[in-house]
């Protein structure tokens, strides 16, 4: 009977709603001002609760978009804050007005950091770890081995290398992988694989270098061939879908997925940090602040304080740039003697002022 009732009514519905101009040949029987009035309660009705299912549906809508906003504010981006160690083992977090809180000091200096699990870990130059939450308090895992020179984050653990490659986990407990041939100094992530680039101060100021390409078991093969004249692997960044290599006399290298490696010369007279900013390579060091294209093309820049001395033979300790990084879409540098300094994409560069010795590390978190 439901079903018939039902039937019935969205038959004259339709009827009302589509040929509403031949009703009157058809239903002679039928006030024309009743079939209106029908009509007109039917199509209220129906307006009526669309109009209130919109509504809320829309009233849904903005609730949801307005409580994402508010907690990616609170939860994300709030959260994020460039973070600082310096030589005397102090570490502090920056906002983007350049202003730090101070954490105070580690009993070492730190030589390493990387954000893994939602904490910032540090390595220390006693061969220590340690994970700290956005207040600075950190909690140590103990002694790994020797000096953590590098940390980077690799198929869900976080790697750390001395003379020794180490996988971590989130409780801070690792697994060895073995002795390199040289110290690990620097890490990257490219091609899914982990890179490891390696340096070694011999006797007589004998040097010897190796990049090698790990697997997640932690087992590496040599990668390319570099000069070990020109100093160690120092730093690594992916750039243009390939990875950019720094040895230490600041001679740059590009490789592709295959290991076919370009040497693009020397391009300055000492690195020690690399950042993409901006769709360049940047790099920066001893008597050098520049960007370079994909082609290794390079414009170098003064920044805050001219670098160079006219005669070229004597450098301002505080413009030795030691760390770099990308944030609040600026590029962030770190001086040997505590400057912080946050630049735009034509290298004009903001002093935040000294933070007290030198910046060796940088980190957004």
């Amino acid at each position: 009977m439901s079903i018939y009732i039902s039937s019935y009514t969205s038959k004259i519905f339709l009827e009302i709603l589509c040929i509403l101009p031949l009703s009157r040949k058809k239903h002679r029987g039928l006030n024309s001002n009743k079939n209106m009035q029908l009509f007109s309660k039917i199509s209220q009705k129906l307006f009526n609760i669309k109009t209130k299912k919109l509504f809320f549906i829309l009233i849904g809508l903005i609730v949801l978009n307005t409580l994402f906003i508010i907690s990616y504010y609170f939860f994300v981006q709030k959260k994020e804050r460039l973070w600082i160690a310096q030589g005397n083992g102090t570490f502090q977090s920056c906002s983007t007005d350049g202003n730090c809180i101070n954490y105070g000091s580690k009993k070492y200096p730190i030589t390493s950091m990387a954000v893994y699990n939602n904490k910032l870990w540090i390595g220390l130059f006693d061969g220590s770890i340690q994970s700290c939450d956005a207040n600075g308090n950190c909690i140590d895992y103990g002694n790994k081995g020797g000096y953590i020179h590098s940390m980077a984050v690799y198929n869900n653990k976080l790697w750390i290398g001395s003379d020794i490659l180490q996988s971590c986990d989130v409780n801070g407990s690792c697994i060895s992988h073995g002795h390199k041939k040289y110290n690990i100094v620097s890490m990257a992530i490219y091609n899914n694989k982990l890179f490891i680039g390696e340096d070694e101060q011999g006797p007589a100021g004998m040097q010897s270098n190796a990049l090698q390409l790990c697997d997640i078991n932690g087992n590496c093969i040599d990668y390319g061939n570099f000069d070990s004249n020109l100093g160690g692997i120092i730093s690594m960044v992916v750039f243009d879908n390939k990875l950019w290599i720094a040895q230490s006399d600041c001679t740059l290298h590009s490789c592709d997925a295959n290991g076919n490696c370009i040497n693009h010369g020397r391009k300055c007279n000492s690195i020690y940090s690399m950042a993409v900013y901006d769709n360049k390579l940047w790099t920066g060091g001893n008597f050098v602040f520049q960007s370079c294209n994909k082609n290794s093309n390079c414009t170098k820049y003064n920044y805050k304080g001219n670098c160079i001395n006219s005669d070229r033979t004597t450098l301002k300790d505080n413009q030795i740039i030691h760390s770099m990084a990308v944030y609040n879409n600026k590029l962030w540098i770190g001086l040997f003697g505590g400057s912080l300094q946050s630049c735009d994409a034509n290298g004009n560069c903001i002093d935040h002022g000294n933070k007290g010795n030198t910046i060796d590390l940088m980190a957004v978190w």
